[in-house]
């Protein structure tokens, strides 16, 4: 049953997603290094805070010219989105690995080992940046399809990555569309506190919905 509703899901995402996709400044962003390091400051920063600051990230554009930065201009550039200490020398490190060799031609085993990058981060690099398949997910996924399959799966359940291997198209520009409309709809609809079940193309369909919703939104 929870294949079934998942795939319903799947199947509805991209009607969903053109019609809600949130247009961050950084999903048309062409320079690497900076599409990079955007995905570092977002794993303990919100989209919104980055968004909000875009023209402090682009000042940190470039490898070279970021590693051309004193400590105390490049801690200026990184300090709105806070964790200083970690992030000086995560945003320094990933500037050396990019002119040694291009963040596009490392795969997600080599991304995951350097520095800030948790399975998350290395996966919407690969994901997002250089157009390959890797499954990812974090608290967001985890509520969506937890919530959609009455299961209780936790950011790194192995159970979940497999079960969206399974559902998932193959690398291509919808693959990495359909992630960004979970990452959307994780947002928009199926949000921590008060989810808009009423507004969910599934909610017949969802047990969280079902469950927890008003009649309204069961169709009773």
């Amino acid at each position: 049953m929870a294949d079934v509703v998942i795939t319903e899901f799947i199947k509805g995402l991209e009607s969903w997603g053109r019609n809600n996709h949130i247009d961050y400044p950084w999903r048309k962003e062409k320079r690497v290094f900076l599409r990079c390091l955007t995905e570092l400051l977002l794993r303990r920063t919100t989209a919104e805070a980055v968004a909000n600051r875009w023209d402090t990230v682009k000042q940190m554009s470039g490898a070279r010219k970021v590693l051309k930065m004193t400590d105390k201009k490049l801690t200026g550039f990184l300090e709105p989105f806070g964790l200083i200490n970690t992030r000086l020398s995560e945003v320094r490190e990933l500037a050396r690995t990019h002119l040694s060799r291009p963040l596009t031609k490392m795969s997600f085993d080599e991304l995951i080992g350097l520095r800030g990058f948790g399975e998350y981060t290395a996966g919407a690099v690969v994901t997002f940046i250089n157009g390959g398949r890797q499954v990812i997910v974090d608290s967001n996924y985890s509520r969506v399809f937890s919530r959609l399959a009455g299961i209780k799966y936790g950011p790194k359940s192995k159970d979940l990555l497999q079960l969206l291997d399974s559902v998932m198209p193959g690398p291509s520009a919808d693959f990495r569309l359909l992630n960004e409309y979970i990452l959307d709809f994780s947002k928009l609809v199926c949000r921590p506190s008060y989810p808009k079940c009423s507004g969910c193309f599934v909610n017949r369909r969802c047990p969280y919905a079902l469950t927890n919703s008003t009649d309204k939104v069961r169709g009773i």
